[in-house]
């Protein structure tokens, strides 16, 4: 009989986190679940351990890769994931035992779930609440917010199995790591999944030194990258448009300013092959009159389309 709960945990050389990470699934108060762990190839002990808590509980799995990152190893565990519900923990973060309970007690609430939690700062042992929004969701009111900020914490996440099947796997691109996560709430909202956010704080975030979103730069291109992929669908909402535009202009201020004009230009080739967009992204910076960074780099990286726009926005 397959599980109520498939718990997908990516891992690259977590020997420091991972046994704590286990346990506290092992802790859960829920008894029906699995938990796969894709060992994304590590080259510390991480396959050891594993191997050793598969010895001790039938209900692990696990599965070893090259090293592909953590789309790919999340999309490796949830091709081997069983359950009717896919839960994500990464190798480093905590559940406390009544976290799967919890949730499942709402379940009829949405077909994606999420909860509060804690954030542990490794370096400085200070922890503060983690802020949701907490209660339903529509799919259009959270496509809609996620355009603004990102109230679904990764680890906190639960969606039935039938949406992964309806979306597909996340996003594997390198300039949306970090993100992937996003630009999958994205899509599910998209398609019109429903939400839930419990208030409860029900899992610990570590951030640490090797921990992926450090990188604040690297960050923000990921962010922009998850909206341009969905940003077919923002166009009919003046709302997730300008908040898109605003963000990019903000970006590619940024980059030019560290003389990253490369970076830039790659941001807007990419964000225009991420999906087949009823306007590219160059519309949105040629047609927003604050978006000069946009327009300064389309002048000198691509003159002849430019003109082209500019002359065609006139005659219009």
């Amino acid at each position: 009989m397959s599980p109520l709960i498939s718990i997908v945990m990516p891992a690259f050389n977590a020997a420091k986190y991972i046994e704590a990470s286990m346990s506290s699934v092992m802790s859960q108060s829920c008894k029906d679940w699995e938990l796969v762990v894709v060992n994304d190839g590590s080259t510390d002990s991480t396959q050891e351990i594993v191997e050793r808590y598969v010895k001790l509980d039938s209900r692990i799995k696990l599965v070893n890769q090259t090293n592909r990152k953590q789309a790919a190893a999340r999309n490796t565990g949830i091709q081997n994931a069983t359950g009717n519900w896919v839960a994500f923990l990464d190798a480093d973060d905590t559940w406390p035992p009544n976290k799967l309970t919890e949730q499942l007690e709402v379940s009829h609430l949405g077909d994606v779930l999420y909860t509060s939690g804690v954030t542990y700062f490794e370096e400085t042992s200070l922890q503060e609440h983690y802020q949701i929004h907490a209660g339903p969701v529509s799919g259009h009111e959270m496509f809609i917010m996620l355009y603004d900020w990102n109230p679904i914490p990764n680890l906190s996440v639960m969606v039935k199995r039938e949406w992964i099947e309806r979306v597909g796997f996340q996003n594997e691109h390198a300039l949306v790591v970090g993100c992937e996560d996003w630009e999958y709430w994205i899509r599910l909202a998209k398609n019109g999944a429903s939400f839930y956010g419990l208030d409860r704080e029900l899992f610990i975030y570590r951030v640490h030194a090797g921990g992926t979103s450090r990188n604040r730069l690297r960050m923000k291109i990921a962010k922009v990258y998850a909206k341009a992929c969905n940003l077919n669908a923002a166009i009919d909402d003046p709302r997730a448009t300008s908040m898109f535009v605003i963000e990019v202009d903000q970006l590619l201020r940024t980059l030019l300013w560290e003389n990253r004009t490369e970076d830039a230009t790659r941001i807007i080739e990419q964000s225009r092959k991420a999906e087949s967009l009823r306007y590219p992204l160059e519309y949105f910076l040629l047609t927003s009159w604050f978006a000069l960074p946009g327009k300064l780099i389309l002048a000198c990286t691509k003159p002849l389309s430019f003109i082209k726009r500019i002359v065609v926005k006139f005659i219009n």
